[in-house]
């Protein structure tokens, strides 16, 4: 362990660092570990693991501590509740950590923050969940329907699978069981992380024989080609390549963006709330002229950090800049060819990605994103020439803020437009000829995502 560092003291205080503010997850971690790059790769692994672990598993792993102890949970002080979390995820999810070790570090933490008294309460209860672990490990959610002593089916999904009850009720009503079961299973699946290619096609064969021969799995992906599926690196930046802007980190649902799009050489493309810039880049990559622009310096500065790595350094070919999408800005009226609308959204799409989205989410919050996501398309509509085209996507699976905001975009003079031929083979017969698609995480092989391809036509 480098200069003394506790990995496992560094995820406790990122726990409770989280859990007293409203910073997202990966922002604390990326600080947390740029604070100790010093440390071996293993190390800071382990400490994205754990702490994404502990938040992902949340609901379950109170569900687990809850069984082994008297008192209510509720009465046991919230940085003993944050250590036992931590040693259940390891005893249960973890197994390269031996379970003698969880439990003699969980007793350790509780003596770095002053609670030694209370060291053999934690001792035990991890004691007892350790020896009970083959069958806890084993357990499925229909096991838990059982459990609760029939507090029903949905219950029981929300506790495993550790997501607010309010939303698997909302899955349940609007997809069925049996998909909104294949979208939580998606929430926990490991995907391997999809760049784009994005040089000249000559240099693919190269490039591709240079990261194999690291060890590292890469194929393409069935979408579209010239997305890949990578695993087993350590970090994207190490690849061959990266430096040089050979490739770009994108999903493939957002590449589809401007595949649908029929981005040619010379249009003028405008990509509002941009950051971290990916669609936009890759209109820049069909030979569009590209207006990106984000709410704040420190978004925009992300986008001018990606389109530097990627070569483009004129504004020519990408112009980027500070603009809050709910203003119109008058020089860009009737002005574009395609006009990229990537709204701000509940991210029901990639829980899997960002694993304390479903815990900030509420009724209420989707209220006001619905009425921002309007405000943008009242300004942005503005910017499509006559017979030109908008396209509308979101990271979510809600309704409210794809199907239902496409009426809202029809009464300012737009209609939908079929993508059905455009569509990879395994997205079609949904409802691509009626101009939009909704990819769902664990069913597509992608992340939850919501595209739509409307032409103005007044």
């Amino acid at each position: 362990m480098g200069q003394n560092v506790n990995e496992r003291e560094i995820v406790l205080n990122l726990l409770i660092e989280f859990d007293k503010n409203e910073r997202h997850a990966n922002e604390l971690l990326s600080g947390a570990l740029a604070k100790v790059d010093y440390l071996p790769a293993n190390e800071k692994a382990f400490v994205k693991r754990l702490f994404e672990g502990v938040i992902e598993k949340q609901y379950y792993l109170e569900h687990v501590i809850k069984r082994y102890i008297k008192t209510p949970i509720s009465k046991v002080k919230k940085v003993l509740r944050l250590i036992l979390r931590m040693g259940v995820y390891q005893l249960l999810f973890m197994d390269s950590v031996p379970d003698n070790a969880a439990c003699d570090e969980a007793v350790k933490l509780c003596k770095k923050v002053n609670m030694k008294p209370q060291s053999g309460f934690v001792n035990g209860v991890l004691r007892n969940i350790a020896r009970a672990g083959d069958k806890l490990k084993a357990e499925k959610f229909t096991d838990l329907v059982e459990y609760n002593s029939g507090k029903g089916y949905t219950q029981a999904l929300s506790i495993f699978y550790s997501v607010p009850l309010w939303l698997v009720q909302k899955f349940e009503k609007v997809y069925g069981r049996e998909k909104t079961l294949g979208i939580l299973e998606g929430y926990q699946e490991q995907r391997p992380v999809t760049v784009r290619f994005c040089v000249a096609g000559d240099k693919l064969g190269g490039w591709l024989d240079s990261i194999r021969s690291k060890g590292i799995q890469i194929k393409q992906h069935p979408f579209v080609p010239y997305a890949y599926e990578v695993k087993g690196t350590s970090g994207i930046s190490q690849l061959p390549g990266y430096a040089e802007g050979m490739f770009y980190v994108q999903d493939v649902s957002s590449m589809l963006v401007c595949e649908l799009a029929d981005i040619e050489p010379g249009m003028r493309v405008i990509d509002v709330c941009s950051a971290p810039g990916g669609k936009g880049l890759h209109a820049a990559f069909l030979g569009a002229k590209v207006s990106a622009r984000d709410v704040s310096e420190g978004k925009v500065s992300i986008i001018r950090k990606n389109a530097d790595r990627l070569g483009y350094t004129s504004d020519d070919q990408i112009n980027i800049f500070v603009q809050d999408a709910r203003t119109v800005r008058e020089e860009d009226v009737e002005s574009a060819d395609v006009v990229i609308a990537d709204v701000p959204c509940s991210g029901y799409g990639i829980v899997g990605k960002k694993c304390d989205i479903k815990y900030g989410v509420s009724e209420e919050k989707e209220d006001s994103l619905v009425v921002l996501q309007r405000e943008i398309i009242d300004a942005v509509c503005q910017y499509v020439k006559r017979g030109a085209l908008l396209m509308y996507s979101t990271c979510t699976i809600n309704s409210r803020e794809n199907e239902q905001q496409l009426e809202y975009i029809k009464s300012k003079g737009f209609e939908l437009e079929s993508i059905e031929d455009r569509l990879p083979d395994a997205l079609k017969g949904q409802t691509g000829n009626k101009g939009y698609i909704q990819l769902f995480p664990g069913i597509n092989r992608c992340d939850g995502f919501f595209i739509a391809r409307l032409r103005r036509n007044r």
